[in-house]
């Protein structure tokens, strides 16, 4: 009987000893877990074109930005990652086919999925589209052609300590999402607000004295929806510099010439470019709408003494007004050109060359 007791009492202890080295593991376990990732702030939104789709969501803290993808909601086969880990996550998948559903998993650091959904790429004559997708957040898109106009700016406010704000306008709901750098064609910084307004605002920081940075802001899809430049120099208080804009009763001093044009190279049923010379290196920008009194979209251009702008997201068979303006550099009064006019053509019609400018 002793034998049989002394035996009960070591397979309890035994069993003891395992349920606590279990609970052990489970929470060292936990723990790695919670270190591997952060929850979603927001996001993820998706939006799906034709042949790429561009996901995004937001961290409270930095993790992995790794997507895994597929048509096969069962084995997701393609994947794209993002080295490092970051609070704003961007990521665009390339090379779909149209009017297919795909779907996505957001990954943690230890491969676990911190978010899921779904999306429909774009076909021919059809809008894109988004589906549900799980996680903290939640997930939205967009669904047809961006039409979205800048209507005020975009203006250029520089601050202290290497610090600027793009700010401008839209007529409806689009992304807050600024790209900034000193090369003209790969920005590397970016400015990312989640979400959509109509008024916008990106904050720039880490900027170089004196450098001059070029930005694009960029429509839900990733594209640009109109770009620009300005030269960083700190202020002491904020104060309005943009690239072709400034306050009235600045100084004309260092004021560039137009010394040829505006002319009207191309003109189509959508798009019209304009071109103009200055007698020295200055900003690029044209302001133009329907109403001569209200000028109200801006295209912008490369810094140069050769100016030439798209002025694209126009309506057929509209007259369209237009100003120029160029600026040897930030705060300085920018020389602008009277208004001009032109006519886009019929729906399909072939884009006609050197069109006179109407006055």
């Amino acid at each position: 009987m002793n034998k049989i007791f002394a035996t009960f009492l070591m397979v309890l202890a035994l069993s003891t000893w395992s349920i606590a080295q279990a609970q052990q593991s489970q929470n060292t376990d936990s723990d790695k877990s919670s270190k591997s990732g952060s929850g979603l702030e927001s996001g993820p939104t998706v939006d799906a074109s034709d042949h790429s789709a561009t996901i995004r969501w937001e961290t409270n803290d930095k993790a992995a930005t790794t997507v895994k993808y597929g048509t096969d909601k069962n084995n997701l086969n393609k994947e794209v990652r993002h080295s490092g880990g970051a609070r704003d996550h961007n990521v665009t998948l390339a090379e779909l086919q149209p009017n297919t559903r795909y779907f996505y998993q957001i990954l943690k650091m230890d491969g676990s999925v911190r978010g899921e959904g779904e999306f429909t790429t774009k076909g021919s004559g059809q809008s894109a589209s988004t589906g549900s997708s799980s996680g903290s957040g939640s997930s939205s898109g967009s669904s047809g052609q961006d039409n979205v106009v800048i209507t005020e700016g975009p203006r250029v406010e520089l601050g202290p300590d290497g610090t600027a704000k793009i700010i401008w306008k839209t007529d409806d709901i689009a992304a807050s999402d600024v790209k900034y750098g000193t090369d003209q064609n790969n920005p590397q910084q970016r400015a990312y607000k989640p979400g959509g307004s109509r008024d916008h605002q990106a904050d720039l920081k880490n900027l170089q004295a004196g450098q001059t940075y070029f930005f694009q802001i960029l429509k839900r899809d990733g594209s640009p929806r109109t770009t620009g430049q300005f030269q960083y120099q700190p202020q002491s208080a904020t104060a309005p510099a943009v690239s072709g804009q400034t306050t009235a009763g600045q100084a004309q001093a260092g004021a560039v010439q137009i010394a040829a044009g505006p002319v009207l190279d191309t003109v189509d049923d959508k798009q019209a470019t304009v071109s103009w010379r200055t007698d020295a290196q200055s900003s690029t920008t044209v302001h133009f709408g329907p109403d001569r009194n209200n000028l109200s979209t801006t295209a912008q251009g490369p810094w140069g003494n050769n100016h030439s702008v798209v002025l694209s997201g126009l309506a057929p068979n509209t007259t369209y007004y237009f100003q120029v303006e160029s600026a040897s550099g930030p705060g300085q009064t920018p020389t602008k050109s009277e208004v001009g006019g032109f006519q886009t053509l019929a729906p399909g019609a072939q884009a006609k060359k050197a069109v006179p400018v109407i006055h």
